[in-house]
């Protein structure tokens, strides 16, 4: 065939589903054809949602920005009234964080003139898409492409798109026989109502439920519903009223068009139980609609040789999901991501195998949202009774977890084989409930034992893990302000941590001197007490507030400025000493203990938060008692927790205020004793992890090497190099900016560099890529050991920047050995990842005390500093190397 000939594409139907189409199709080569039988003067409606589901097709995969240019908004959650109009629930959405896109709520005709801008125009890729109006279609020959119209005109192409609605004209030539829409019991009345007419005319109605807010709000009887929301940015109030048919006080079966005149004083009857209130807004409505709610039982097939059907077409079903637009966008992303493949113009077979890719792709998962829809029309309430049962958010995880055709096929063929051995089962519900199962646990189990984490997902966005819940009391649902505010208290705070271990350096001299230093070592064990219980807290309250992506950021901050702070200190404290003597030290000490106290008192709320399992693209995301995250496989999640988690089911109380924040105890851990034992059984658990130990040793050999470096410079540059006590502070000037270098490099850098590496692994983070970060600094690191050592055995030889330069550069590879090792045992022990970062953080102070102690009398055994330094040296650099098997061999089990 010539190369000049387009690929022709013709679309049966002008509404949503074919402009969807239409966008996804349109490409270099293609000639898109669609036949709408109206003349497309409006389309009629009320407002329709876009799921996240079909948001971020609609953004990341078409790039058209809906909610400027059709006036969306986004849907801040479900407010649930009972039919007494008292508010029961409020159930607020998440959907950007949990499913990478929004919620969000138009006009119909504001989506569908979006929609046609972007099939027309002339800057997308391909030529403009044609509209035919006044073109129905009568006839399709589905084996040649061919289709009739009522005209008498007979048009052909490559591929034929049926989106012509639930009464679709084309399905019985594709299935063979005519299957039409069946009642499912219910009808609904719509209504559009300009805001402005509320505030002045139902001044209760909207004094209570603020029309203008991006909620959801649903009144809910035991068999009738209201579904109510703004649009056109809140210019407009749309409110869908659902009756069952034996309720209705008209004739529901003749009621098959969106233009179907609704009885007003047959509505308030239906409503009558419903508030006067609510009532009052019904007498708004200057353009009342009704129509009998059908669907389809799903269908053998969609395709037919050149034909697919697709939409309404293909899968009508109830509005109760709020999916009906949102699958014909997964449909039409499916036609564009397997037609993508497809170049030149496609033979015959080449279409029907690209379109039975699409079916098989799409088929199950339609199906069963079918199925969902029907599910939700249960009565909301017990008959006579207003507590409300019902839960708007019941499938949402199921719905909106949903990336793309590919993606999701690729996820179904790891359970295919499977699936195959119950083929003869009947029941569709069981099947695709094996499929999910199977997907899940396939691509969960890996994950769970691994602790690697899905942290990319298909369109190169990071997922924000650990989930958060819908409680506004979430610690992960503060402020950035909130969040920064607690960074600050924390960094202040840990001068109790490694100010007090190696903030003694420059001043030991001082002490030194003294006849009696037994008071000096009694207030050293109290703050050693002080220093334990600060290195374990923080780190847990920054994982609180922190998401995956973000922590090796957070981390890097926390532990950079917790030496700045020791810089600053250190090098204040030799001057302050040297002139008013070594009790300032302790002075000092307090005064900043102080500060830092207020600080926490006024910026630090409790962030210990019992977080429930929730799914997430088919992994259950559990974050433990320690605010640390995991991965859970199915079957893992019901051993641990009992049932299966899908959707959180709580009533949250109201959000704090900033002063009910400021109570030291909120709330009493259930059973404390028994969460204790479990906690230190955990803890002792977690030295069954090679990871685990490595991570101990790692920071113990560096702490130790650090504070046993701090130990010696004083002496040595007051002995060696003739410094007075007062300048041996000065060594820890180049602290500063290699705080800010190391914070940089393991924070903001570490990060950048797991998120590449997990790009490159499909979007799977795993906790070793951390352990990469340390090459470098580990390489520095042991340079300086024996830059230090050298020049400290032999001064007359060399210069005082020997020592300078081995301890600031020692620094610089202690921060970052720090804020990776943190990072990487808060992941690295899926079992139980709390209690490992616990038991890291917290037992590299007593290991280190061999490291340190240790150092002083090998100096006076050998009678030199360079054999000490170098044994520390070959101890460093031996259990380094055994982070290669680490991340190589770390058990996966």
């Amino acid at each position: 065939m010539p190369s000049s000939m387009p690929f022709r594409i013709i679309i049966c139907g002008g509404g949503i589903a074919g402009l969807a189409a239409a966008i996804a199709l349109r490409a270099p080569g293609r000639e898109i054809t669609i036949l709408e039988q109206s003349r497309l003067a409006s389309e009629i409606g009320a407002t329709i949602s876009l799921q996240p589901n079909a948001e971020i097709i609609v953004r990341n995969e078409w790039g058209i920005d809906t909610l400027n240019e059709a006036r969306g908004t986004i849907d801040h959650g479900f407010r649930i009234f009972n039919a007494e109009g008292k508010l029961v629930n409020t159930v607020p959405l998440l959907s950007q964080t949990k499913y990478d896109g929004n919620r969000v709520m138009y006009h119909r005709q504001d989506l569908h003139a979006c929609l046609l801008r972007a099939a027309t125009c002339e800057e997308r890729a391909g030529r403009p898409v044609m509209i035919r109006t006044s073109s129905k279609v009568v006839d399709c020959n589905p084996s040649e492409g061919t289709v009739l119209l009522e005209t008498g005109d007979q048009l052909s192409a490559d591929v034929i798109v049926a989106a012509d609605g639930i009464h679709s004209a084309l399905r019985k030539h594709v299935l063979g026989h005519e299957v039409n829409a069946i009642p499912t019991g219910f009808s609904a009345y719509r209504m559009v109502i300009p805001t402005d007419v509320l505030v002045k005319e139902a001044a209760e109605f909207t004094t209570l439920l603020e029309p203008t807010k991006p909620f959801t709000t649903m009144m809910l009887a035991h068999d009738c519903r209201l579904i109510m929301g703004p649009a056109r940015e809140g210019s407009l109030y749309s409110i869908v009223g659902l009756v069952p048919d034996d309720r209705l006080n008209e004739d529901a079966d003749s009621k098959q068009s969106w233009v179907s005149k609704g009885d007003l004083s047959q509505m308030l009857e239906t409503y009558k139980s419903f508030p006067g209130w609510m009532k009052a807004v019904f007498r708004q409505a200057t353009d009342l609609g009704l129509w009998q709610l059908r669907d389809i039982d799903p269908l053998d097939t969609w395709t037919k040789g050149r034909v697919i059907l697709i939409g309404d077409a293909a899968h009508a079903m109830l509005p109760t999901q709020g999916q009906g637009a949102s699958q014909a966008f997964e449909d039409a992303e499916a036609l564009g991501a397997y037609f993508e493949d497809v170049h030149g113009v496609p033979s015959r077979e080449d279409v029907e195998e690209t379109l039975s890719k699409v079916f098989q792709c799409r088929y199950e998962r339609a199906s069963l949202i079918q199925k969902y829809s029907r599910d939700s029309t249960k009565p909301a309430t017990a008959k006579g009774s207003n507590e409300v049962t019902l839960r708007p958010d019941e499938f949402m995880d199921y719905n909106c977890g949903y990336k793309g055709a590919k993606e999701w096929q690729s996820r179904a063929m790891v359970a295919v084989n499977k699936r195959k051995q119950y083929s003869a089962q009947s029941d569709m519900e069981k099947t695709f409930a094996h499929y999910n199962d199977d997907v899940a646990k396939d691509e969960v189990t890996i994950a769970a034992a691994t602790g690697n984490v899905e942290l990319v997902n298909r369109q190169g966005h990071i997922r924000r893990i650990p989930v958060p819940s819908s409680d506004p009391n979430d610690p992960l649902n503060l402020s950035k302000w909130r969040k920064a505010g607690i960074m600050v208290a924390c960094c202040c705070y840990s001068i109790f941590s490694l100010v007090l271990v190696g903030g003694l350096g420059s001043i030991l001299p001082a002490f030194f001197a003294l006849n009696n230093i037994n008071a000096h070592m009694a207030a050293r064990i109290c703050q050693g007490l002080a220093t334990g219980a600060t290195e374990s807290v923080l780190p847990l309250i920054i994982s609180d507030i922190s998401f995956i992506d973000e922590r090796g950021l957070l981390f890097g901050i926390y532990w950079g400025t917790q030496n700045l702070i020791g810089t600053v200190f250190t090098i204040t404290v030799s001057y302050l000493v040297a002139d008013r003597g070594w009790r300032w030290f302790y002075w000092l000490l307090t005064i900043l203990c102080a500060f830092g106290t207020l600080l926490i008192i006024f910026l630090l709320p409790e962030t210990r938060y019992k977080r429930s399992p929730l799914a997430l693209d088919g992994q259950v995301i559990h974050t433990d008692e320690f605010g640390v995250t995991t991965v859970l496989s199915d079957e893992e999640s019901r051993d641990r927790f009992g049932t299966k988690m899908t959707v959180e089911q709580t009533e949250y109380a109201p959000q704090r205020t900033y002063l009910q924040s400021l109570n030291p105890i909120n709330s009493v851990a259930p059973h404390p004793i028994r969460l204790m034992l479990s906690a230190l059984a955990k803890m002792a658990a977690s030295l069954s992890s090679p990871a685990v130990v490595w991570a101990i040793l790692a920071t113990s050999i560096t702490l130790g090497t650090t504070i046993a470096l701090s130990l010696t410079y004083g002496s040595i540059l007051t002995e060696g190099f003739g410094w007075s006590q007062a300048e041996v502070g000065l060594v820890n000037c180049g602290i500063i900016p290699i705080s800010f270098a190391a914070m940089f490099f393991a924070g903001y850098l570490g990060d950048k560099l797991n998120l590449f590496l997990a790009k490159r692994r499909g979007g799977e983070h795993k906790p070793e890529h951390s352990l990469i970060t340390l090459i470098f600094p580990t390489i520095v690191s042991a340079i300086a050991i024996v830059v230090y050592g050298v020049t400290a055995n032999n001064p007359a030889r060399y210069s005082a920047w020997g020592i300078i330069m081995g301890w600031t550069l020692f620094q610089f590879g202690f921060i970052v050995c720090l804020i990776t090792t943190t990072h990487f045992a808060a992941e690295a022990y899926p079992h139980n990842p709390g209690p490992a970062l616990v038991t890291v953080v917290g037992l590299k102070n007593i290991v280190s005390f061999g490291a340190s102690f240790g150092l002083v009398p090998m100096v006076h055994r050998f009678g030199n500093y360079l054999t000490p330094y170098m044994i520390l040296f070959g101890i460093f650099c031996g259990i380094y190397l055994l982070g290669i098997p680490v991340y190589f061999l770390n058990p996966k089990n």
